[in-house]
């Protein structure tokens, strides 16, 4: 079996020398800031100006260079508005690291790959040449949701003088908390259903018991998954999902285990920890699929 086993193990390690692959580590999802407009009508473009002159793969380009090719599904105006953002010079000495987008109130500015961590949101407007520009704003969540009144806005034409505009955060906490809620009712009600398979109907303590135990671990479970997906992504949230989730098992195993041996001294050991195991992997894998099938809130 030994000789099998490493057999086994050399021929893996020869075919990743023999075939290597490329590993990219630049992957998963990245913070994200949005930017939503009211009170204006037409389209503009927006930048965020960054602090700091690089992030990720943008960075303050050399005078020499060329816009780049992807600037044409920017619209007709996306020369002008790159030269006009190259132009501004910001008082406080923040940067246009050449990311730009058209906007308008249908369509929000993203910057979903390395935005800057403090910025100014900068808007040239076509029609006059003119611009607007925020004070300092900073990312506050991983993906930083703002929305920006520009109704009473005059634009005044050239860098100086630059009317500044107010933006306020929009993050959208209502959906989070129906998230929230929609999590834990799902997980009680698939732990209950399972609880069907291990004890009677009739035996009113038992479920009672369940109960409690569930609206107490999965509430403090989802509460730390949400604030974890707030702060630090989607990925984040996958990864503390499955040692919350060890932990949760591990906590409602002994506490089954030792309650049932208590009230009901005949109820066999293992019936307690292998409910918990069952259910909580019921849960889990019916959260992960529901994840993609309703994204957003599972």
């Amino acid at each position: 079996m030994k000789r099998k086993f490493f057999a086994a193990l050399l021929t893996m390690l020869l075919c990743l020398f023999c075939f290597p692959g490329v590993v990219f580590a630049d992957i998963g999802p990245k913070p994200s800031v949005e930017v939503a407009f009211e009170g204006m009508e037409g389209s503009w473009y927006v930048t965020l100006l960054s602090e700091s002159s690089s992030t990720g793969p943008y960075s303050v380009s050399d005078d020499s260079m060329s816009p780049g090719d992807w600037l044409a599904a920017q619209g007709e105006d996306a020369p002008e508005a790159w030269k006009a953002f190259r132009d501004y010079v910001d008082p406080d000495g923040y940067y246009f690291i050449e990311y730009f987008t058209p906007a308008s109130e249908s369509e929000p500015f993203r910057w979903t790959y390395y935005p800057p961590k403090r910025f100014k949101v900068l808007i040239w407007f076509p029609e006059d040449g003119s611009y607007a520009v925020t004070g300092i704003l900073e990312r506050y969540a991983f993906d930083s949701y703002f929305t920006a009144d520009i109704s009473q806005m005059e634009a005044v034409t050239g860098t100086e003088n630059t009317p500044v505009f107010q933006v306020s955060k929009s993050y959208p906490y209502g959906w989070e908390v129906l998230s929230l809620v929609a999590r834990i009712i799902g997980t009680i009600l698939i732990e209950m259903l399972v609880a069907l398979f291990f004890f009677p109907l009739g035996e009113k303590k038992v479920w009672r018991l369940i109960l409690v135990v569930n609206l107490a671990t999965q509430t403090l479970l989802n509460l730390l998954l949400n604030l974890s997906n707030y702060v630090e992504g989607p990925w984040m949230f996958v990864f503390q999902y499955i040692w919350m989730e060890l932990v949760v098992f591990g906590l409602e195993a002994v506490v089954y285990s030792v309650w049932l041996h208590r009230r009901r001294p005949d109820t066999r050991h293992w019936v307690g920890p292998v409910y918990a195991l069952v259910a909580n992997a019921a849960s889990f894998g019916i959260g992960l699929f529901l994840a993609r099938v309703i994204p957003g809130i599972f």
